[in-house]
């Protein structure tokens, strides 16, 4: 099989095509549609380097992930672009470190897995099979060589070994699903006492002199941010294909070529006989059986359909079901209707429905339909069979022309005939446009954009559109005026000071709680703002207990079990506010569990602690092993922290 593919196939395929393969580890050594002018790597394991080009590939492929799982919902604020960097970074050497382990160990793919596994992607499928044709004419289009993307496979595969060997060794016993089962539906009694912040910043206040003294000992905290124009030039195939023009003559031979492709759909002029099936369904069956021996020694189908028939509609009109086109019926009246002759009854046919007797009075057979009903379908397929063949020849050429005309834009744009456009304002973080995508900016502001004044590589914003960017401004950071960020800074000292009165605060009722004191004793307090403490009352709560905030709910199952009175214990929580909590009470009673129960609750224990393990076997592998991570100095350097 795999030696059938190398013969017939040379080219790339697009990383689009290869996570379609659904492998956990899919996408190692991807290259991207064009090579680049430099191959940094950013990492190193064993000896074996993760390109710059495949990280940011990668990179690309989670970012647009999130954006097609929100939709229109997806802001970029959405993501921490730093944290997914970082998480990209680490997936891509516990890869890397798991082949390796792999490899140590001897463990082998054979053919027939690598066969099997590209014979299962959907995207070498027509009609529901794998299909040559499609697999040769994708190859062919991202020029990707056969025996590439068979090791690529060979390589997901092997690191699935380590870890399905882990995943299937992993176990729990009775008792302990017992006893995770009485944890889980846990009860705890509680009381709490809230401190605000809110009250506290409409309290405090901030002078003049203060926002001054902060902005000069901060001033690198109000700068402009490092900012580009990017001129660019961008090929897309619809743009491709809008430039397409089909002739009058080339829709109409195409049409007489293939008039078969466009027919008109065969219907069929039918009746039918319906018994439905009730507890004696042998019976039925030879009622139905009886009806088509009268109906074969002549007897009027028409008339026994509207004596016997209990599909009322058509019964009253001799069982007719008028013209039926394929499709229209239940699978199995459907492919009886349409494999019988003018005027043949069939044989008994079961249904979801009964048994039905069905007879065909009419063929209409299928003609072509006239041009004129098509010709626009036509043309449309014309034009993008040729748009696309156009597309993939300008990709070539523009990858070529980028690569030799490495320092204007002018020459690509009047080569491939396209507008060189400018987007303003493009920072490292957020822009316009093409830069709303990642590796946009990532590009723009790389060594070799920003700092030689090159052009990029083509980058390809979907598997539809390339662009190529050029700095045409680059707006170094510069210090914002005080006038500008006053209110910024009050701001800033305003919650800083109203923080510290907020822990202050709850210090201090800590140690009067462990004092002795209780959670409404403290309300009283006459030196506290007024609002500023918020009580609720003793109340019993679950783990997943409606109402309960799941800051204050993981804090409160995490204490320890109260001993001689309540535990108490201090929380800061997400807004600011911080959170007295007082434990009186835990209900630890045992759980009865059903056996259905307790099998599904073993199964995702098991899953649970079978994926800790694997978590835990990487980071001791990967704390053995010879890692090395490189960034460029311009890079954050948290990116690439071990």
């Amino acid at each position: 099989m795999l030696q059938s593919i190398r013969d017939n196939i040379t080219g790339w395929i697009a990383w689009v095509v290869v996570i379609l393969l659904s492998i956990p580890f899919a996408l190692f050594g991807i290259n991207s549609y064009f090579e680049g002018r430099f191959s940094d790597a950013v990492a190193q394991v064993e000896g074996e380097e993760i390109g710059n080009r495949d990280f940011q590939n990668r990179y690309q492929n989670q970012y647009q992930q999130v954006q097609q799982m929100f939709g229109e919902q997806f802001d970029p604020d959405m993501i921490d672009e730093s944290q997914l960097r970082r998480q990209v970074l680490d997936q891509m050497i516990q890869e890397e470190l798991l082949i390796h382990r792999a490899e140590d160990q001897r463990l082998r793919v054979s053919e027939q897995e690598v066969v099997q596994q590209i014979r299962s992607v959907e995207a070498f499928h027509e009609g529901g099979q794998f299909s040559m044709e499609r697999y040769r004419a994708l190859l062919r289009a991202q020029n990707m060589s056969p025996s590439e993307l068979e090791r690529n496979i060979e390589r997901d595969l092997l690191g699935q070994r380590i870890q399905n060997a882990l995943v299937n060794s992993s176990f729990v016993t009775g008792h302990e699903v017992e006893r995770m089962a009485a944890l889980e539906n846990q009860r705890r009694e509680f009381e709490e006492l809230r401190v605000s912040l809110e009250t506290f910043r409409d309290q405090v206040a901030v002078s003049e002199e203060e926002v001054a003294d902060y902005y000069q000992a901060n001033q690198d905290r109000f700068m402009t941010p490092e900012a580009v124009d990017l001129d660019y030039v961008k090929l897309s195939l619809e743009d491709v294909r809008d430039r397409m023009e089909i002739s009058e003559d080339e829709v109409r031979a195409a049409w007489e070529q293939s008039q078969e492709e466009y027919m008109e759909d065969e219907r069929r002029l039918s009746r039918h006989i319906l018994l439905s099936v009730g507890e004696d369904e042998e019976a039925v069956r030879e009622e139905i059986e009886a009806l088509r021996e009268r109906i074969r020694d002549g007897e009027s189908f028409e008339e026994l359909a509207s004596e016997y028939s209990e599909d009322s509609v058509s019964a009253d009109d001799g069982g007719s079901l008028g013209w039926v086109y394929q499709d229209d019926m239940v699978e199995s009246v459907d492919e009886a209707i349409f494999e019988l002759e003018t005027g043949e009854v069939s044989e008994p046919i079961r249904s979801e429905f009964g048994y039905h007797l069905v007879r065909v009075d009419e063929i209409d057979t299928p003609e072509p339909l006239p041009y004129e009903e098509v010709r626009d379908e036509i043309r449309a397929d014309l034009q993008e069979q040729e748009a696309e063949r156009y597309y993939f020849e300008l990709r070539e050429e523009m990858g070529e022309a980028a690569y030799a005309n490495p320092d204007e834009l002018n020459v690509l744009a009047d080569l491939l005939d396209l507008e060189i456009r400018t987007v303003e304002g493009v920072t490292r973080d957020e822009g316009q446009g093409i830069a709303e995508n990642p590796q946009v900016r990532q590009e723009a502001f790389s060594d070799m954009v920003l700092g030689d004044r090159m052009n990029s590589d083509p980058i390809e914003l979907d598997e539809d559109t390339l662009v190529v960017i050029r700095v045409g401004v680059h707006h170094e950071p510069e210090q914002r005026p005080l006038e500008d960020v006053a209110d910024e800074v009050r701001s800033l000292l305003r919650d800083e000071k109203a923080r510290n009165e907020v822990r202050s605060l709850a210090e201090s009722l800590k140690e009067e709680l462990d004092a002795d004191a209780d959670l409404q004793t403290l309300l009283d307090r006459d030196d506290t703002p007024t609002d500023a403490l918020r009580y609720s009352e003793r109340q019993w709560v679950s783990r997943n207990h409606e109402g309960l905030d799941s800051q204050l709910g993981q804090r409160l199952f995490r204490m320890a079990l109260p001993d001689n009175g309540p535990r108490h214990e201090m929380i800061e929580r997400g807004d600011g506010d911080w959170s007295l909590i007082a434990l009186h009470s835990v209900d630890t009673d045992s759980v009865e569990l059903a056996e259905d129960e307790r099998r599904s609750r073993a199964d995702d224990a098991r899953s649970q602690l079978s994926n800790l393990e694997f978590m835990t076997y990487v980071q001791e592998l990967r704390r053995v092993s010879d890692v090395e991570v490189m960034f460029d100095a311009d890079d954050e350097e948290e990116l690439f922290e071990q």
